[in-house]
């Protein structure tokens, strides 16, 4: 990156300058800066309100950042940073190791929703609970009655309570859904034919299409 004596002896005056803010520099030697400029879209130095106004031009234009944090244009093909947003909002299960457990963290976001709120949680495993076995829509049931709650496993299955089957419209009729070549589903039954809650691969999205799209 040019340093301001190159900047201004090279004439590279900025197309935009953003100060008073809280610049993450992604470079260890310099961690964090209060303002940027910019010229053709790039980053074209980072530093003091002070030192990065000294580089302006007559076309410069300036942006004051209010404090607010800053940081650059992040290019990856295979990122979660949407979901990552939406996944800190649910209840964490990954320390769980009983069904208790999973209810007393369900009963816990109850308590602070209102009546119909659609409560969503992720990371059980079974394999981890010392009760040996799967949780059911009626474990969830007992601490969120009035609650729809879809509770993603670590990877490929989620569990639903009654109040969410009755919302996504799924019970003892509704067929598993067709496969195709690469995927399949299953929702997991009951000796009565009932959906026990548990909802594997592409069945996940019988339910998934009922939890409403996060604002």
């Amino acid at each position: 990156m040019p340093t301001v004596t190159d900047i201004l002896v090279r004439d590279l005056a900025p197309d935009l300058i953003l100060t008073g803010g809280r610049v993450v520099t992604m470079d260890p030697d310099l961690p964090e800066a209060t303002a940027l400029a910019v010229k053709d879209g790039h980053i074209l130095a980072v530093g003091g309100d002070v030192a990065i106004e000294e580089l302006a031009g007559p076309g410069t234009q300036r942006f004051a950042l209010g404090g607010r944090l800053t940081i650059p244009g992040i290019i990856d093909t295979h990122n979660h940073m949407i979901s990552m947003g939406t996944v800190l909002n649910e209840v964490q299960l990954y320390a769980a190791r009983s069904i208790d457990e999973i209810k007393e963290l369900v009963a816990d976001r109850v308590r602070t929703s209102p009546p119909g709120a659609w409560i969503l949680g992720r990371g059980w495993d079974e394999s981890l609970l010392a009760d040996k076995r799967f949780p059911n829509r009626h474990d969830l049931d007992e601490v969120a009655p009035n609650n729809p709650v879809v509770l993603d496993r670590v990877w490929n299955m989620l569990l639903a309570n009654s109040a969410a089957l009755q919302a996504a419209d799924v019970g003892r009729h509704t067929p598993d859904p067709p496969a195709d070549a690469l995927y399949a589903g299953r929702i997991e039954r009951d000796e009565r034919g009932d959906p026990t809650g548990i909802f594997r691969d592409r069945a996940k999205e019988l339910i998934k299409r009922a939890v409403p799209v996060p604002t």
